[in-house]
């Protein structure tokens, strides 16, 4: 999730370096794949078994859900023809503005309410729609990126002003620490996260706002296995920002902001990454989702960028502001949220996406 840091120290400081300043430019679009750390410990997750098409992408029913398929049946399911999510859509509309810095969409389909945060605020903020929003936590430990794991609790990425640490709901509503070091070193930033339907989490680490105290010598994306042993994932981003989940688990996306460019990473049955590859380049990325079929959808400098999963540019919604995060939700999934520095703001759409 993308921030301003801005160049006077002194909103650097009374912000917690939040932000990073858009003019801090992006690297040479010409980059071949390339290799990064791949995360392993051992663990065995998952079974291997998959809905989803090689490019990422699942089939889906009529009402954009998932489809699992015959689960008696050994024949693969023909996969639903591919529909273009933007055509024809409205234009994005402000849903409520007047916040500090708004950021960690995330829809919980079981109290059909919508969370974000207003980070400097430090406060996470619900929403019920249309228009009703409350406070959800208060302080909220300066926290940017929000997900559900698979017992649909919040987990959360607590910043520079913050824990410095990710952390989960409990059964009392209070949020206990997950993961605040790696190899005995205090993390950066936790900006951005994601939760396999396993319970395995990927995370951001970059250190916007870090003006002191840094310990790791890198900016990290990070694994959590479900029985907690956390594991390196990538040491070699600029910046490392959004990340999202392909429908069918099998590749994980990290936007490196500062360098504008999302990458992509093969993800194995028990979690564990490799493969390292440029998806595209699009000026600081910052939150990226995936709808069912596949296709990527990425706060960026310019508003909203599309992508099929294959890479190929579907266009761009237009926001008022510039957008740092987007989640779908809704009744039915539809509903693209969008997160864009003091306003919260969406736009419904023609394919549905997993909140």
């Amino acid at each position: 999730m993308r921030t301003f840091l801005l160049h006077l120290s002194l909103v650097t400081l009374a912000t917690g370096g939040i932000f990073a300043f858009a003019a801090c430019g992006s690297s040479s679009d010409d980059e071949s794949s390339s290799t990064s750390p791949t995360d392993t410990d051992g663990s065995t997750l998952a079974d291997g078994s998959s809905t989803g098409n090689d490019d990422g992408s699942v089939s889906t029913n009529s009402d954009g859900s998932v489809d699992l398929g015959d689960a008696s049946s050994t024949e693969d399911a023909a996969p639903k023809p591919w529909a273009d999510p933007l055509t024809g859509t409205a234009a994005v509309t402000l849903v409520q503005g007047g916040f500090a810095f708004t950021e960690g969409p995330l829809w919980r389909a079981a109290t059909s309410d919508l969370l974000f945060e207003d980070v400097l605020g430090n406060v996470t903020k619900k929403l019920v729609l249309p228009n009703t929003i409350t406070n959800f936590r208060s302080p909220s430990g300066y926290a940017n990126g929000l997900a559900l794991d698979q017992a649909k609790k919040v987990v959360a990425c607590e910043g520079s002003f913050g824990g410095r640490r990710v952390s989960r709901e409990n059964a009392g509503g209070a949020f206990d620490l997950v993961l605040d070091s790696w190899t005995g070193k205090k993390l950066n930033s936790p900006n951005d996260v994601i939760v396999r339907s396993d319970g395995t989490i990927y995370f951001t680490d970059p250190d916007y706002g870090l003006v002191v105290g840094k310990e790791q010598t890198f900016n990290g994306v990070y694994r959590i296995a479900p029985n907690g042993t956390p594991s390196l994932v990538a040491n070699d981003l600029a910046m490392p920002n959004g990340i999202a989940l392909s429908p069918n688990e099998k590749i994980l996306y990290v936007a490196d902001e500062s360098a504008g460019k999302i990458y992509k990473f093969d993800v194995a049955s028990d979690g564990s990454t490799s493969n390292k590859a440029l998806f595209v380049s699009v000026a600081h990325p910052d939150g990226i989702t995936v709808n069912d079929q596949g296709d990527v959808f990425a706060a960026a400098e310019t508003g909203v960028e599309v992508f099929k999963a294959d890479g190929t540019s579907l266009g761009k919604k237009t926001v008022a502001e510039q957008p740092a995060n987007v989640a779908f939700g809704g009744a039915d999934r539809k509903t693209l949220f969008i997160t864009a520095r003091t306003g919260l703001y969406k736009v419904d759409l023609n394919v549905a996406g997993p909140p």
